[in-house]
């Protein structure tokens, strides 16, 4: 959400609510918001937690009870008053549906605008990691992008890009560098038409040569290379005749550095990696990466096929991953750019995967679609035509339906704020529909808010310290 979305959105609940106004006529009853949601910090603090404003209010017990008490008898104490200026307080009658549907209706985006591209330039790949929801759906021989349907999703991303600031590119697979005359084929035209464009590929770094690093420099490309930490905990990811594949990324990684491209580790999260999360953040640091990003390992049907971590167990160990990332000043984006942010920032994440709107997913049979992983089934695509307008093709306005702020069931929880209604495609796995509530990732994100918001109550609180010993 941009800082013009988050001034209107305020306007929007402060309109909605009308609280201030309700508020002065001394015979209205005044309730808790339905939107604040109670945390216990401790055994002495409670934490009151509005979930559209991500607003916070730290109270000690006694100040809570204090606060019901007054409220039950109609008393407006300072503690009250403070409360109603935060929306925390409101009349009762208070309806909260219809503030929830104001709030939805003004911030869920209207139209689909692309801004981004995952382009699948084959689907063959030279990795058999056994978690991959492409390679490990696909069937029948592998296919790679020709330079005829290349051309088609060119003039597609010239057409799109005209409509935004900048557009980002993102080569995909498969393995992506399989494909490589095409990858530099299609960077090269869209160069070639707009200084819009901006590129980053996504590898498992097995074919990456100086040669080919050369080239990714020439072009700015930014690379994420695939690593699940260390060699006795990197064991899902193997080539097709079973052998292991860490050195091959550790020598892609020393390649890429030398040539000066910016690279970053896409790290997929399992039963055999995630409770060493602040571990493989140091490990990467160590390796000179400044950038990772952890992939959550839940779009199985039967979790115990690779044993997918405890939610909460999982929301502690990144989160603890997160504050060494911050440590170390690297860039983490599954916690800290994903769900901190959001929270520090008071800014409610509406999205929380572009699919909703501004992804382009492109693949090698020809067809375009708002999702890549839905790639090998066929699902949620349509025929590539030169002359595509996302904005009048019904299947991306269709996405648009989906998320937080659409479902109901999603209207009394606390982390909606911070959510952004997770991957659909992990939801259709798990429920065989898109846009409903999944508990493993609910679990998760509610158990991420808490730790965000004893994290916050202990940075206040040290702030209150240094204020004090200043004065």
């Amino acid at each position: 959400m941009s800082k013009k979305q988050s001034k209107k959105f305020n306007v929007v609940v402060n309109k909605s609510q009308l609280s201030e106004q309700i508020c002065r006529e001394e015979s209205a009853q005044l309730i808790l918001s339905p939107f604040v949601h109670l945390f216990n910090i401790g055994e002495t603090t409670k934490c009151l937690f509005n979930s559209l404003t991500l607003k916070k209010a730290y109270l000690t017990n006694k100040k809570y009870e204090k606060v019901l008490s007054d409220l039950s008898k109609g008393e407006r104490s300072n503690d009250v008053k403070e409360l109603i200026e935060l929306k925390f307080v409101v009349p009762q009658g208070f309806d909260a549906e219809k503030v929830f549907d104001t709030v939805a209706s003004s911030l869920l985006r209207k139209k689909p605008q692309a801004n981004l591209a995952y382009i699948l330039v084959t689907d063959f790949c030279n990795f058999r990691c056994g978690y991959c929801f492409i390679e490990n759906n696909l069937k029948g021989p592998s296919i790679a992008m020709s330079k005829d349907l290349a051309d088609k999703v060119i003039n597609v991303l010239i057409n799109e890009a005209k409509q935004v600031p900048e557009f980002r590119v993102t080569f995909y697979g498969g393995e992506p560098f399989s494909n490589s005359e095409i990858v530099f084929y299609i960077i090269e035209k869209l160069e070639q038409a707009s200084k819009k464009f901006l590129f980053s590929c996504v590898t498992n770094g097995s074919l990456i040569t100086e040669d080919i690093a050369k080239k990714l420099k020439q072009h700015n490309v930014a690379v994420g290379l695939s690593l699940d930490g260390w060699a006795n905990i990197d064991k899902n990811r193997v080539f097709t005749d079973g052998k292991e594949t860490f050195y091959s990324a550790l020598k892609a990684l020393a390649i890429l550095k030398e040539a000066g491209i910016n690279t970053g580790i896409s790290c997929t999260i399992t039963k055999q990696n995630y409770m060493h999360a602040e571990e493989i953040i140091e490990f990467f640091q160590k390796l000179g990466v400044r950038t990772i990003g952890f992939n959550l390992l839940t779009r199985l049907k039967d979790p115990s096929q690779f044993e997918v971590p405890d939610p909460k167990k999982l929301a502690h160990h990144l989160f603890g991953a997160y504050l060494k990332a911050k440590e170390l000043h690297m860039f983490e984006d599954r916690i800290d750019n994903r769900r901190a942010k959001y929270f520090f920032k008071e800014i409610f994440h509406i999205y929380d995967c572009p699919a909703f709107g501004q992804l382009l997913f492109f693949s090698p049979t020809g067809t375009v679609g708002p999702c890549h992983a839905f790639y090998p089934s066929g699902k949620y695509q349509i025929p590539i035509k030169e002359d595509l307008k996302i904005q009048e093709e019904a299947l991306f306005h269709k996405w648009l339906e989906i998320g937080t702020l659409k479902n109901k069931e999603c209207m009394r929880c606390a982390a909606i704020g911070i959510c952004g209604g997770g991957c659909a495609y992990d939801i259709y796995v798990k429920t065989g529909q898109l846009g409903i509530k999944e508990d493993y990732f609910c679990t998760f994100q509610n158990e991420i808010l808490k730790l965000l918001i004893s994290y916050n109550f202990l940075l206040e609180s040290q702030k209150n310290k240094i204020a004090k010993a200043k004065s």
